[in-house]
């Protein structure tokens, strides 16, 4: 059984019994790290905590192209954050549904100019015109850096471990050849001294 829903005053024309949220304000103040574009990729709408994650100022990035704003790192020969992203972001207007991307290494500007690396869990969202066309597409991140860079170090911390074990092996099996090398050294000197 389905809850009822809530009527909605834009739609009812009924008073509520309580005001609607100003839900720009909502939006802004979202824990969530949310960005909002046009179906041209200019970006309309970001959240505080976008902004922070990503070091820019809502008010220097809103109106802007979403790629002029975060470009492929220039010292990073292999980044295809802006390709994957925009392949994403166009299968978003193509299908009108959800894309969740890959875990995406899109490393961001500083404030300074230097990139910093930075990985990411997207999620893009169209929200729909009432013709049915992508009017704007919600890209949703969860910053996931701390995650790879604790997993990178544990694979590190792997591939070390092995490499100990290897080498206490391989020195195990010297000493038993040192351990036979001497007892035929002193089986030698043995027969010898009996002379």
């Amino acid at each position: 059984m389905s809850e009822p829903s809530l009527p909605d005053a834009r739609h009812t024309g009924r008073r509520l019994p309580f005001e609607l949220p100003d839900f720009r304000a909502v939006f802004d103040k979202s824990p969530g790290l949310y960005l909002v574009v046009d179906a041209k990729f200019t970006i309309v709408a970001v959240s505080d905590a976008y902004c922070r994650a990503t070091m820019t100022v809502r008010e220097e990035i809103i109106g802007r192209g979403l790629f002029e704003v975060f470009p492929d790192n220039p010292e990073d020969s292999g980044a295809d954050g802006v390709a994957n992203l925009r392949t994403s972001l166009l299968n978003v207007i193509k299908q009108r549904t959800a894309d969740r991307m890959a875990e995406q290494k899109y490393d961001i500007r500083r404030p300074d100019g230097v990139f910093e690396e930075r990985y990411w869990r997207p999620l893009n969202s169209p929200v729909l015109g009432e013709d049915g066309y992508v009017r704007w597409i919600v890209h949703a991140v969860e910053d996931v850096t701390e995650l790879v860079r604790i997993r990178k170090t544990e694979a590190d911390a792997r591939r070390r471990v092995a490499e100990q074990e290897r080498n206490a092996a391989d020195l195990r099996h010297s000493n038993g050849e040192l351990v036979e090398k001497i007892a035929l050294l002193r089986a030698s000197l043995k027969h010898l001294s009996s002379m």
